[in-house]
């Protein structure tokens, strides 16, 4: 009976150092604008930049990634998502692809379609308490013959497979994800990417 209590607070207790390790780290990625005001602050610090030195944006200057997927998000929502059958062609305009959701609803997928990237960028939304939590990845993906798909393994790990490449080159890539109570997630053995407070 000892035993037992003693591996389940331990079990409580890596999960309490996860987590702290977590909450610590965030501010130090907090530079790569990954929450909503940290963005804002830096999308106006580097707008402030550039057009000091150079008066306006090059057009040919292409976004990072990264911001090309806050922009999309931001003005589409998850409600406007297009369903994944659509995301089939490749798109002319941005868009944000549902790709699936997970079977207790806990996890949902969405792709990214941009002009400057195609295929590529990907948000998993862990849904805490009725509450989004937006989770970007720099992942590439496709609609092949396979649909995606989450495995929930237990309360803090997730497995997203779903298919890479292109016609007559798919092929299939899971992805085991390290989940937190805060909303964040991270690639396993890799630090967290999220949005905590959205």
């Amino acid at each position: 009976m000892f035993i037992i209590k003693l591996s389940i607070s331990l079990k409580v207790i890596k999960k309490c150092i996860c987590t702290a390790a977590v909450l610590f780290l965030m501010p130090c990625v907090a530079g790569c604008g990954v929450n909503k005001e940290n963005k804002e602050q830096v999308a106006e610090t580097t707008m402030m930049e550039q057009n000091s030195e150079s008066g306006t944006i090059p057009e040919s200057q292409t976004l990072p990634l990264i911001d090309v997927m806050y922009s999309i998000a931001d003005s589409q929502g998850l409600d406007g998502a297009v369903d994944y059958e659509s995301g089939m062609q490749d798109g002319q305009k941005d868009a944000l692809v549902f790709l699936c959701r997970s079977e207790s609803g806990k996890y949902e997928a969405y792709g990214f379609i941009s002009t400057e990237y195609g295929k590529n960028g990907l948000l998993i939304n862990n849904v805490i308490n009725d509450q989004d939590n937006w989770n970007f990845f720099e992942e590439s993906w496709s609609c092949g013959d396979t649909l995606p798909e989450f495995e929930e393994n237990g309360d803090y790990e997730v497995i997203f497979t779903f298919t890479q490449g292109k016609e007559g080159e798919y092929k299939e890539r899971s992805i085991h994800f390290d989940t937190y109570d805060t909303g964040t997630m991270s690639i396993e053995g890799e630090s967290p990417s999220s949005t905590p407070d959205r």
